[in-house]
């Protein structure tokens, strides 16, 4: 059985300039868990670009060496390499991305579906608690909405410090998809990377584009936004009707995952001012767990802060998905629970 993956990955060169000028040394070990399939592959060749990685490992139940000696011929600084244990891969990590996940086969229930990936994570989980219990753990497998509440649920149940701190969901691919969509939608008024629509909430269906903290936003009429926000939380689903089904979102995931990654290290090297927004527990908020805009600091999370107000549409869509999330949560926990029993 091979996992599948979904992720994200790119480095930017200032964010290397930054930390260069400033004497840190941005060498830091990245694992990446379910490397071989899905968003693997490109997560893996954009980390392997890094200037702030030293040691790119790479684990997967389908052998990854292959992969890795690939990655080897990247004139980069650093190296990459395989691993056939995952305790071996893990020991004493700075940063662990897992993107392992199993594809749905036909004929398999989605609470299947969902229990195998569970399990995946739970294990993958216990074995950082074990073997790098100071590293942060980015989590991409699907669903991120139940997935960050179980890894929470097993770091502080193995009393990892500052648990929740540690585990951050990967929900990028959002943003920079209603970006992307946003820019088409008005044309030459602004270029894509220019534009930063905050995404809060959950991640695909249940994400919510904040359209009207933009300037832009007197430029959308409600049919706009409502039409902008169905293509974000279908974006997965669009890919997947234009390959007639034979794949869904890789490489914008992977691309949106390793920008993650990248902020992720830089605030690690010490960089200030770091914000992100990302699928993590809330201490404070209607949810539990949901994303929100974090300021990211060395030890992960060091502050989840708040969107502001919303619109009067955006407030009703996100009372229609509250349920959602908190649903996922428990989801997610039980898992943990009930291995607990």
């Amino acid at each position: 059985m091979s996992w599948t993956s979904m992720g994200w990955t790119s480095m930017s060169g200032a964010v290397t300039l930054l930390l260069l000028a400033s004497g840190a040394s941005g060498r830091r070990t990245v694992a990446i868990i379910g490397a071989a399939s899905g968003i693997g592959p490109p997560l893996a060749l954009l980390l392997r670009q890094s200037t702030l990685i030293s040691e790119l490992r790479l684990w997967d139940v389908m052998p990854a060496a292959g992969l890795a000696s690939d990655l080897q011929h990247v004139d980069a600084p650093g190296t990459a390499a395989a691993y056939s244990e995952l305790s071996d891969c893990l020991f004493e990590c700075d940063v662990v991305v897992l993107t392992a996940a199993v594809a749905r086969a036909p004929g398999m229930s989605r609470q299947d579906h969902f229990s195998v990936n569970a399990h995946i994570v739970l294990k993958v989980t216990e074995a950082c608690a074990s073997q790098c219990p100071e590293a942060l753990l980015v989590i991409c497998t699907e669903p991120v909405s139940s997935m960050v509440p179980l890894a929470c649920e097993v770091f502080k149940r193995a009393n990892v410090r500052r648990a929740a701190e540690r585990v951050l969901g990967v929900t990028a691919a959002d943003g920079m998809c209603a970006n992307a969509c946003l820019a088409q939608r008005v044309g030459s008024v602004c270029e894509p990377a220019t534009l930063r629509v905050p995404v809060i909430g959950g991640h695909g269906a249940t994400a919510l584009p904040l359209f009207s903290k933009l300037d832009l936003s007197d430029q959308l009429s409600a049919d706009d936004v409502s039409a902008l926000t169905r293509r974000v939380r279908s974006s997965g689903a669009e890919v997947l009707a234009a390959s007639q089904g034979r794949t869904t979102a890789v490489y914008s995931v992977a691309l949106a995952a390793a920008r993650f990654v990248e902020r992720v290290l830089a605030a690690r090297e010490g960089e200030e001012n770091v914000v992100v927004h990302a699928f993590v527990q809330c201490p404070r908020g209607s949810a539990p767990y949901m994303t929100q805009p974090v300021l990211l600091c060395r030890r992960g999370v060091g502050r989840v802060l708040q969107a502001g107000s919303l619109s009067g549409t955006e407030q009703c869509e996100f009372e229609l998905l509250l349920p959602k999330l908190l649903r996922a949560a428990k989801r997610g926990k039980d898992v943990v629970a009930q291995r607990g029993r």
